[in-house]
């Protein structure tokens, strides 16, 4: 999702990194066990994006 920068950055830029976060926090909450094979490494830059999330799981999903 592009939000530009400087004077034209959008004014709900903040507001979505934010949610993307919960988001993602509630998510991960809700899989059955997983485990990560190694750390994610993020570039300095405004807006932060996943390339590439490597992940296994175990167990059965219980809803």
């Amino acid at each position: 999702m592009a939000f530009g920068v400087g004077m034209h950055r959008c004014l709900g830029s903040h507001y979505a990194k934010m949610m993307f976060q919960v988001m993602g926090g509630q998510v991960l909450k809700r899989l059955p066990t997983s485990s990560s094979r190694r750390p994610e490494r993020f570039a300095d830059g405004e807006v932060y994006a996943v390339r590439k999330l490597r992940s296994g799981s175990r167990g059965s999903a219980q809803g």
